[in-house]
């Protein structure tokens, strides 16, 4: 799973500080080929965006993180009930299972 950085500001920033504040970091990484090498060299990849289009990414990203978690949620439910022994993908393996001797 990907995970997302950037930069918060308090709640309420007006859009046009924000805007500006993405503005500034895109012309200082453009204009310093330096910063996406180093960036890139750790295995992070740069992907400029405005307020508008982070905040989206954001949402974005917690929906997914709010399904897996209720995927595991359920999953838990069902191995505590009993419910999973149905389940082929909740049954727990055996040595047999895996090919174990």
């Amino acid at each position: 799973m990907e995970s997302l950085g950037g930069l918060f500001g308090p709640r309420g920033m007006p859009l046009a500080v924000r805007e500006q504040i993405a503005a500034d970091v895109q012309a200082a990484v453009a204009s310093d080929p330096s910063i996406e090498g180093s960036l890139n060299s750790t295995g992070q990849v740069i992907d400029l965006r405005g307020p508008a289009e982070f905040a989206g990414r954001v949402k974005e990203l917690q929906d997914k993180l709010r399904r897996l978690l209720q995927t595991c949620l359920a999953l838990k439910a069902a191995l505590n009930d009993g419910t999973s022994a149905r389940n082929p993908l909740c049954r727990r393996r055996t040595p047999r299972d895996r090919g174990d001797r």
